[in-house]
């Protein structure tokens, strides 16, 4: 599965390979039951947090529990350096996984007066979602509610200019409806 573009015995020789070079750099990483290859209960997988992310529901967020996790990490990496298909069609499912799960969290916390954690959270679906209009307008909605005017006009414009410059359109009407307010004062 790993080598298809090859016949079975070089795979397997792959395989082997591959084992040995992780059990040299991470030893008591992979453990061999029978026939099986797996990974030691030890080991502490990535994936495993983002699908216990995503399913627990967003009124259960903790801090203390979650915030180094998320805000650690600008996206999800699966198998870094593989560009098969199934592959990065993995890692664009993860990736939206992953960005959902923040934004809700961020949304959450900005609707219970946690306009600190909230702004963090945004910045961090941004990094991970540049283009995203949900993630910009929750980032000039916490700056508004810390009372960063300038913040988030500062937000706006660089999003209207990373638009204009990715997709040669402006922002939304839903976006530059934040900064209405903005205008008036």
């Amino acid at each position: 599965m790993l080598w298809p573009e090859v016949p079975e015995d070089h795979a397997l020789g792959s395989l082997r390979a591959a084992v040995f070079t992780l059990s040299r750099r991470l030893p008591g990483a992979v453990v061999c039951q029978g026939g099986t290859l797996a990974l030691a209960e030890t080991v502490d997988v990535d994936l495993h947090h983002l699908l216990e992310l995503v399913r627990r529901p967003v009124a259960s967020w903790s801090a203390a529990r979650d915030d180094a996790w998320v805000l650690d990490r600008p996206g999800v990496q699966l198998l870094p350096g593989w560009y098969d298909d199934w592959v990065l069609a993995e890692q664009a499912r993860l990736q939206e996984l992953y960005v959902n799960a923040v934004e809700e969290r961020a949304e959450f916390c900005l609707a219970h007066g946690d306009v600190h954690r909230a702004l963090a959270l945004a910045r961090t679906v941004q990094d991970a979602a540049p283009l995203r209009e949900s993630a910009v307008c929750l980032l000039i909605r916490a700056h508004r509610g810390l009372g960063n005017e300038t913040e988030a006009r500062r937000t706006f414009e660089g999003f209207r200019a990373l638009v204009a410059r990715e997709l040669g359109e402006q922002p939304s009407d839903r976006v530059r409806g934040l900064l209405q307010p903005l205008h008036g004062a």
